[in-house]
This record gives C-alpha cells, sequence and structure tokens, in this order.
C-alpha cells in the first residue's frame, strides 16, 4: 500500500482545488450536469483531511484559525456572487467558516481540561455550522474531526473512517458520489510537499469572482 501512496499534502490540495473548480464551473455554467457535480465531491473530504493534517503540523493554532476567519470573511462577497447574485446573501455561508469552526472546536477541546466541557464545545462548533447554514454544514466539521482524532492511527484507517462517515451520511443525489475522495485520499504519502500555502488561501476568493465575472459578461 505504501508504494501506491505518491501525492504529498500540496499536490493533495491542488486536486481538492481543481475538483472544486470543476464543480463550480458545473453549477453556474451547467446545473443540469450531473458529471460537474459529481467530480466536486472530491473536493471537501480532500480539504478536509488537509486541514485536520494543519492542526496536527501548524507551528501556531491562533493564526491558522485567524487565516481561516478573515480568508472567510474575505471569500463571502465573491462566494455570494457567484452563487446568489448578491454582495451579501446572509442566509448561506463558504466552506472556510466551516472549517474554521472545525479548528476551533478542536482547539477549545485540547485547550479546556474538563473532558465534559470540552466534548461539548466540540458539538458546539459543528451546531453552530448548521445554525449559520455554513457550507456542508457539520458534515464537514464532524469529517474534520474524525480526521484529526484518529492522528495517531495509521493514515489509512483515518482516511476510511472519515470519509467512510460522509460516505453513510451524505447518500442522495451529487453527495452519493463522495467515495471518489478515496481515489486521492488513499494516495496521499503523509509528506507536506512544496506547500504553497498562500495560492490556496487566495484561489477560493479568486476563482469564484472570474466565475462570476464570466457568468455576468459572457
Amino acid at each position: 500500500m505504501n508504494k501506491l501512496r505518491v501525492l504529498d499534502g500540496t499536490t493533495l490540495k491542488i486536486i481538492a482545488a481543481v475538483t472544486m473548480l470543476i464543480d463550480h464551473i458545473g453549477f453556474i455554467f451547467f446545473p443540469g450536469q450531473m458529471v460537474y457535480r459529481a467530480i466536486g465531491r472530491i473536493a471537501m473530504p480532500c480539504f478536509a483531511f488537509c486541514v485536520a493534517e494543519g492542526c496536527i503540523y501548524t507551528r501556531d493554532r491562533r493564526q491558522y484559525l485567524l487565516r481561516l476567519f478573515l480568508f472567510g470573511l474575505i471569500t463571502e462577497i465573491p462566494f455570494d456572487l457567484a452563487f446568489y447574485h448578491r454582495v451579501f446573501y446572509p442566509n448561506y455561508q463558504n466552506i472556510m467558516f466551516t472549517l474554521f469552526l472545525a479548528v476551533l472546536g478542536i482547539t477549545l477541546y485540547e485547550w479546556i481540561p474538563n473532558v465534559f466541557a470540552g466534548s461539548l464545545c466540540l458539538a458546539g462548533c459543528a451546531a453552530l455550522a448548521y445554525i449559520f447554514h455554513c457550507d456542508y454544514r457539520f458534515f464537514a466539521v464532524f469529517a474534520v474531526y474524525i480526521y484529526y482524532f484518529l492522528k495517531k492511527y495509521d493514515l489509512w484507517i483515518r482516511e476510511l473512517a472519515g470519509t467512510g462517515f460522509l460516505i453513510l451520511s451524505r447518500t442522495k443525489g451529487m453527495h452519493a458520489y463522495v467515495f471518489l475522495s478515496l481515489i486521492p485520499l488513499l494516495l496521499y504519502n503523509g509528506k507536506k510537499g512544496p506547500g504553497l500555502k498562500w495560492f490556496f488561501y487566495l484561489f477560493y476568493p479568486g476563482h469564484l469572482l472570474v466565475l462570476y465575472l464570466l457568468k455576468r459578461y459572457m
């Protein structure tokens, strides 16, 4: 199995970014074509896994949280323009906020000495993702939790457990294709790769803005 693990963390993020782009192209330009949306189901589990890895290896969790939150704010206008044709649409939030809540829940759990209180924080952050209608809601939050809290186990156990949760809980329509994310995840070798951190942060709002402008002016 280890011989097949040829993807480092940067390559995994590139695959997630490309499949997300394909998904959003399908949503905006070809809404009736399921193939775009099916390919797009690869993206979220890969990003969720990479965020869990980020929680494990980051040197400064507070800076990590700040980046996720700030880019959530930066992305919100392009997100709303691309998907809802409004500068501000309060009924749905982009996935940066979902991932921020996942990392916040993990951080609070580890900071609070009482296990019960820490567990309430985990559940509370997942609930906030649902209440504020963050993209993928608590499904993405719980996926990050599973990928992270199984960090002492082999990679394949973490990948199968977290993605298995999504496969079992997201079974309707395009979400039924989330199993495709196991292909790149099981090829991940645990190495960081070149990084390109800021590229991925900027790519999310950037590609949404470009797609919105193309849709409006084509």
